[in-house]
């Protein structure tokens, strides 16, 4: 791996269990540095569990997604909203947004218990088509 300041080959310090930096996650820091401009550098590496997804790739995940969707808003609130929002922005429009969020929340709360509810039906609809089925076998 060379310096990302003066592109010369980085050399290995030493490699540390994450435990070692307070993580609970599987992995290892290891360190570099630069034996022409004293830039340090660490690695992390964080080993796979099986089946799930460890709590950075959770964060990183997340954030990725925000970055994405957030420039795409905030370019259409500008065209929207008109100019500089260090300008324009108020208390009031502030709570117009958290109320428009409520919405959402609240809509989005009894669309989800309906599906839970749709879920359950269709579960207990399931059990006892196996029910009769089974003391149809049992008679015979």
């Amino acid at each position: 791996m060379n310096c990302l300041e003066c592109d010369t080959e980085l050399i290995h310090g030493g490699d540390h269990d994450y435990e070692d930096f307070g993580r609970e996650e599987p992995g290892v820091v290891s360190n570099l540095t630069c034996p022409n401009c004293s830039t340090y550098v660490e690695v992390y590496r964080t080993f796979e569990v099986e089946g799930r997804r460890q709590p950075h790739e959770i964060r990183e995940g997340g954030l990725g997604r925000f970055v994405r969707l957030y420039r795409a808003k905030w370019d259409r609130g500008q065209k929207e909203h008109g100019g500089c929002l260090d300008k324009t922005v108020t208390i009031e429009k502030v709570e117009e947004e958290v109320m428009d969020q409520w919405g959402y929340l609240q809509s989005l709360r009894v669309l989800h218990n309906d599906q839970l509810k749709a879920l359950e039906d269709a579960k207990n609809e399931e059990i006892e088509h196996w029910k009769e089925k089974y003391h149809d076998a049992c008679r015979n």
